[in-house]
């Protein structure tokens, strides 16, 4: 086990996307220097999106939640705003980020069918050559 900079907080190593958090429910870390973290990525420009400090805590600490470490986090979720609401909109994950979280979990996605117009997945838990225990298809 090592310990999570961002919150001292005990964690598990990942290979793919970052710790996976060892408690159910984690908390918030020292506000303040995580306010002055987002202060300092909000004024990089580089992820050009995200429009305040507010935002930037935002998708850090959706990431954190997830087991998504900060920067990966502001590179693979994305706030989309709505068009008619100033203000309000939506917090949207990278797909290559949910398959490397689902796999982490020991789900295995399965390519059922995939064309130019569609596909089809089913998720697998456990051994894919076992009796199946499809989960879900989208």
């Amino acid at each position: 086990m090592a310990k999570d900079p961002t919150n001292n907080e005990a964690v598990q190593e990942s290979k793919s996307i970052g710790p996976v958090k060892s408690s159910a429910v984690s908390t918030i870390p020292n506000i303040e220097l995580l306010l002055e973290f987002c202060d300092h990525i909000a004024k990089s420009k580089m992820f050009p999106n995200l429009k305040d400090k507010f935002q930037v805590l935002a998708v850090v600490e959706y990431g954190r939640e997830l087991g998504v470490k900060p920067i990966m986090a502001l590179q693979t979720i994305h706030w989309i705003p709505k068009k008619d609401t100033p203000g309000a909109g939506t917090l949207a994950i990278q797909s290559k980020v949910l398959l490397a979280l689902a796999q982490q979990n020991g789900i295995e996605v399965v390519v059922d069918k995939k064309t130019t117009k569609e596909c089809q997945l089913t998720f697998v838990k456990g051994n894919r050559h076992s009796p199946r225990h499809s989960i879900g298809k989208t």
